[in-house]
């Protein structure tokens, strides 16, 4: 049997060995400049951005938070190809494997929100979709002499083209199926393209930036916003298009990468940091600055029975407490393994007022957590808010810190250090790790990790709480650390900083060999 195709062979047999082949490659060559778009690999840091449409539930709004130089416009182009033609045009290996392409309408209404820079001859998105679009599959039209406003396909489907300095009648108009945007519109905008949305069968929403000088209402939307579900997060760094790290599938060598960073540093260093990690210039009040979800959250990993566990209850008076429950590992490590409440996408916690419950339902329910997790015989620690903990209530004039007691969780709060700057202190000294050195590794190393992990899944509202944990802004910050401090993401934090601060030595006869960091790396691997 024949190695090569039928159509090849049928060459050969016709045209000899090399001619046949040189035609053949010929007609390769002329395919992949016809449809350039079937070569396109993702780096590292676009799929994570692509990932999200290949999820049982499509995200109505996802947005790609992407350093200079990460590729964020290319892969728009990427996905508004798929979202026309489907997979046809599309790298079946990657993008083409995507399942939202099967869940669109045959001829979905797209549009398009860019500056009206980015659609004119030579813009960044014009530049983009003329090198990534199949050749003689479509055309670009103009309304007017200035930039081109509809993309008109082989197939029937129109992409409406809308800029930022259109007025919102612009904006208005039919309803739409999907919305991409090249960088975020401005805020009057945004409403009337959310809006334009409302009929969709798969409404999906995406924005591709790199958040320079954008105000507070967007970070809200796409930071404070997140839930992993609904509205979705992907952050990429320049550093994840570099081709000298392993596993990043990158084009730009390392030394180019770090000559672009030291220009940016001399010539705005507050904007350097969004340059290079695509992160918001509006997290300059986020306190935990270190922490760094794909570095501290990791995969559920299996707790060894020799780990010793414990819980930290955060009590208040009208609503339920924050709990956050914990392993310590030979090393030192503290693993946070699940939380109460239970994270509720419609009732997150910072959104709770009230409660009508007691505190024989609290203490069962800790107590069911525990169970759920490891035998009570393993759970060797209990820590108490000191301050809230100490307070007597009610007509018992005893106080929460007895209530929980009489009621089998033993909390103390003893030696436990309430002072606000030296429990971030300790948090910071638990988060650290260099994280240059493991955007250049692509990875962490056995002298460059943290100290401090995270189960993504158990542990939803303490990880949004150390993301989003932040100082006051402007007229509303005081004077002291406390009134400093923006209150509605402090709680879950708080229990991480009582669980750090009053840390005991580990203490286990039984086992005093680790086998932590293949641990941490196996839960990352399954990440």
């Amino acid at each position: 049997m024949s190695k090569w195709s039928p159509q090849v062979q049928s060459l050969i047999d016709r045209l000899g060995y090399d001619k046949a082949i040189a035609l053949a490659n010929l007609q390769i060559a002329t395919y992949n400049k016809k449809y350039p778009s079937m070569l396109f690999i993702p780096n590292r840091g676009q799929w994570r951005m692509c990932e999200f449409y290949d999820r049982d539930t499509i995200p109505f709004m996802a947005n790609f938070l992407a350093g200079n130089g990460v590729g964020k416009t290319a892969l728009l182009v990427q996905m508004l190809i798929g979202f026309i033609w489907k997979d046809k045009f599309l790298n079946p290996d990657w993008l083409g494997a995507l399942s939202v392409f099967d869940r669109l309408p045959d001829a979905p209404r797209i549009r398009l929100v860019c500056h009206a820079d980015d659609m004119k001859d030579g813009g960044s998105l014009y530049d983009e979709i003329v090198q990534w679009f199949p050749k003689g599959h479509y055309e670009l039209k103009k309304a007017s002499k200035s930039h081109y406003s509809t993309i008109e396909c082989d197939n029937g489907i129109k992409v409406a083209i809308k800029t930022h300095d259109q007025d919102l009648v612009a904006h208005a108009g039919p309803n739409m199926d999907i919305i991409l945007c090249n960088e975020p519109m401005p805020q009057n905008l945004f409403g009337e393209n959310m809006g334009r949305l409302r009929n969709a069968k798969v409404p999906i929403f995406a924005t591709f930036m790199t958040p320079l000088s954008v105000s507070a209402w967007l970070y809200e939307q796409a930071i404070e916003g997140e839930d992993d579900v609904n509205t979705c997060l992907a952050e990429a760094s320049i550093w994840d298009n570099c081709k000298d790290v392993p596993g990043t599938r990158g084009v730009l060598p390392k030394e180019n990468i770090e000559r672009i960073i030291e220009q940016w540093k001399r010539e705005d260093p507050e904007q350097a940091e969004a340059r290079i990690t695509g992160k918001f210039q509006h997290l300059s009040g986020r306190i935990f600055k270190t922490f760094e979800s794909r570095v501290h959250c990791i995969e559920e990993v299996e707790i060894p029975k020799t780990w010793p566990l414990s819980v930290v209850v955060d009590p208040h008076d009208s609503r339920p407490p924050f709990v956050t429950f914990w392993a310590q590992d030979p090393l030192g490590n503290f693993y946070c393994i699940d939380e109460y409440p239970t994270y509720n996408i419609h009732r997150p916690y910072h959104m709770i007022k009230d409660t009508g419950f007691t505190y024989d339902h609290f203490a069962e329910e800790i107590k069911r957590k525990m169970t759920s997790i490891a035998p009570m015989k393993q759970w060797t620690d209990f820590v108490m808010d000191p301050n809230k903990g100490r307070t007597k209530i009610g007509n018992t004039n005893q106080s929460i810190q007895k209530e929980y007691s009489q009621r089998g969780i033993k909390c103390r709060t003893k030696n436990v250090d309430d002072d606000l700057d030296r429990g971030h202190k300790k948090i910071q000294e638990y988060l650290y790790f260099n994280r240059e050195k493991w955007e250049n590794l692509g990875e962490l190393s056995i002298d460059n990790q943290p100290k401090i992990f995270f189960f993504k899944d158990r542990c939803r509202q303490t990880i949004q709480s150390m993301n989003k944990y932040a100082f006051k802004m402007g007229k509303d910050q005081g004077q002291n650390l406390t009134s400093r401090i923006e209150q509605k993401y402090k709680d879950p934090v708080d229990t991480v900083r009582y669980r750090l601060v009053s840390a005991k030595p580990y203490s286990n006869p039984k086992n005093d060999k680790g086998g932590t960091i293949a641990a941490i790396k196996a839960g990352r691997a399954r990440k």
